[in-house]
Order: structure tokens, then sequence, then C-alpha cells
């Protein structure tokens, strides 16, 4: 915004010309000091910068300087740091494929549930590195104006598999008890249930032998963490196309919940951090 206090955009403020200040009031021209170059500049004229800064423009320069301060005592890095470019996330894919789960009574394949399996990185520090599938169920709510945020079940352990256990508990019928109006949605975990790598040992499998298995076969056991369920949970909404889900967590998904509501708080409309509606 133009203030008329600041200097003119056509360059600085208008001077009395050396011609003007060497003339008496009577129009007769002064002479020199001896010794004095007539087009000198006077010793008693104001270098520019004097004569361009008025007093009023000092005491707007110290308010601007207060400002500044005060912001920076009062946590104005925070403030800036809030406005400053996310850090860009790795793109996810939703693969759909066929149900692994036997499936509750009066739905059908494709109209009442799909499948289908949601592409991540294994290790986001390393986006470009590989890629692993998780195994995820959506049940369609048939009520013909669904409420536009799911619910999304997240299951113990961690290792609980999901999709298997309580995939083919949820029939047509269950939807006006557990969410009403709303679809349901069954993720299994990284390395759990019908995901892809599974991190289950093999019967009388010790724990160091399935280690040594695991990382043999280039699955890098550092990259399943909680903090890699909570970007998956958040990849997933994105990925289907929800602006906001409710979360159902049991048992540790009530632990991957608080995650989920700590890190991408934006993604939930609700949680509920307690046993599952499955289990009661």
């Amino acid at each position: 915004m133009k203030d008329d206090n600041t200097f003119p955009d056509n360059g600085p403020p208008p001077t009395t010309s050396a011609h003007e200040r060497g003339k008496n009031s009577d129009g007769s021209t002064l002479s020199p000091p001896p010794g004095v170059p007539q087009d000198a500049p006077s010793s008693t004229d104001p270098p520019p910068m004097e004569r361009r800064l008025t007093p009023r423009h000092h005491v707007r320069l110290l308010l601007v300087a207060l400002v500044v301060v005060l912001v920076v005592l009062a946590g104005g890095y925070g403030v800036f740091r809030a406005i400053s470019p996310p850090t860009p996330q790795a793109s996810s894919a939703f693969q759909q494929i066929h149900c692994p789960f036997t499936l509750g009574l009066g739905l059908v394949e494709g109209k009442g549930v799909r499948c289908g399996f949601l592409v991540v990185p294994e290790d986001r520090s390393q986006p470009k590195g590989h890629t692993i599938r998780l195994a995820v169920a959506i049940f369609k709510t048939p009520n013909p104006n669904p409420a536009p945020d799911p619910l999304l079940v997240l299951g113990g352990g961690p290792g609980e598999p999901l999709l298997a256990t309580a995939g083919p508990m949820i029939n047509a019928n269950s939807f006006a008890f557990f969410a009403p109006g709303r679809d349901v949605i069954l993720l299994d975990q990284r390395g759990a249930g019908y995901s892809q790598p599974s991190l289950n040992c093999q019967t009388n499998e010790t724990v160091q032998a399935c280690h040594d298995r695991l990382v043999k076969e280039g699955i890098n056991l550092n990259a399943y963490t909680t903090l890699e369920d909570a970007a998956d949970v958040h990849d997933l909404v994105r990925a289907l196309g929800y602006q906001q889900v409710n979360l159902e967590g049991d048992s540790y998904g009530t632990r991957l919940a608080l995650t989920v509501m700590r890190l991408y708080p934006a993604d939930l409309r609700s949680v509920t951090s307690n046993r599952s509606f499955l289990r009661k």
C-alpha cells in the first residue's frame, strides 16, 4: 500500500540548486571564498541520506525493528516454520484384487465389498526404494445416502490378520449395528495378514532363524514401525479419495490411532480407542 509519507517514486525529494544557493535576496551573486572552487559542495550541506531520512522515517524504522523483536520473542520462529513448504509425500496406488476371505451373508464382491492392495514405499526415507503391498477390504453401506467419512478399523497385535478374522464377520445386516450409513474399511498393517511381505515366522522356526530368513529375503525390518503404519493410514485415506475417516482402534490399534491423530489430524473426524466393535 502506498504511503504519502514515503519517498516519491520519481526520485529523491527536491532540493535547492547550487546556482540558487549562490545568490543574495537582491539577486546579486555571492563570491566564493578564496581557494574554494565554485562548484565544490558546501561543508554545511548534509549528506544525501540525512536529507532523505526525516525524523518521522527514523521513528517508523524503529517501530518495524521493535515488531520483529516482539514476534521472535513470542515464538515467531514457529510461525515462520509453519508456512514453510511441506515435505513431498510419496505417492500411493490402490490395486483392486479378488477378496481373499469368505464373504459374509448377503455381500456380493464388487458391489457390497471390494478388496485390494495399497502400494506404499517400504521405507519412506527412501521413496525410490522397495515397495510393499497392504491388504485392504472396503465394505459399502447399503444406505443410498452414505456419510462421506467411513469407519477405518485398526487391528491389534501388532500383527493381527484383520481381514481374515473380521472380514467374514461383516454381513449385509451388520451395518445397522456398528456403522449405520457409513462404509467400513479393514486394513492389514504392514507385515501382517494378507499384506506382502509377511513377517510371520514359520512353524517350529526360532526367533533368530525367522529374523535371519526375513533379512536374507531383502526385507528391511527397521521400516516396520508405528510411524510407518501411521503414514500407511494417511496414504490409504488419500488413495481411496476420502477427506476424513473415523478410526476404531483395538489393542495395539489404539496406539496406532493415537499416532495418526498426532501426525495427521486433518485426516480424522473422530477416533475411538477401545476394544473394537468386532470384539463385542
